[in-house]
Order: structure tokens, then sequence, then C-alpha cells
């Protein structure tokens, strides 16, 4: 996995752990990479559902996916109830990405900063 979205998917487990949020119920995550790291938005969306996956609890028990050119959206539902839609897209440009996850008591975002550059 790209060392930048392990850091990502740690840093806000942690955060979750700590309680930052109480229970974990939406995900909502926008990711553009440069077609240099990932030829495909398959690759880049197979990544990101299996981080969500970790925070919500586990792998979602419903998956719904649209495609558009290069970016694919993908709404995924957890046995908890929560839910999540993850949005990864190839162009052109810097590496984006815009992250909330929203629980039961807070929400933690995440959005492009100069280290972002490393995802």
């Amino acid at each position: 996995m790209d060392p930048g979205l392990s850091r990502l998917q740690e840093s806000v487990k942690g955060l979750i752990k700590q309680g930052r949020v109480g229970d974990p119920a939406v995900v909502r995550w926008y990711m553009r990479m440069p077609a240099t790291r990932h030829r495909t938005p398959d690759a880049l969306s197979e990544a990101m559902t299996t981080i969500a996956g970790d925070w919500m609890g586990g792998p979602a028990i419903s998956e719904n996916v649209v495609r558009s050119g290069k970016e694919l959206v993908t709404h995924l539902a957890y046995g908890s109830g929560g839910f999540a839609i993850v949005t990864a897209a190839i162009g052109p440009g810097e590496p984006a990405n815009d992250l909330m996850v929203f629980g039961s008591r807070g929400a933690i975002y995440h959005g492009r900063t100069p280290e972002g550059g490393s995802l």
C-alpha cells in the first residue's frame, strides 16, 4: 500500500481509538492521484474502501459503484448502520485529499496539506 495512505489510515484509526469521534458513522472521502501513481481509479478505490472498512470496524455489507470516466464513486454500507462515500479519481496535477469521518460524538477532517503531496 502507498506509504501516504498507510500513514493516513493509522492516524485516523488512532484518533478513533482515542474516542475522538465516538462510534464512527459516516466516512466521506475524495482523493485524486496522478496517473503516474495509480493507473486506474479501481486500484485507488480498492485501497480507500479497505481503509474505510478498517475505520468503520469491518468490511462493508453492501457496495454500489458509479463510474464516470476516470472517477469512481463507491457507496458502502456497514453492519453497524454506518456508511461511506468514497470517490477515487485519477487526473492531472498534484494529489488531492479531502476526508471527513463523522461519529456519534465528533468528527475528523483531513484536507489537503503540504504533506498531502506525499500521498
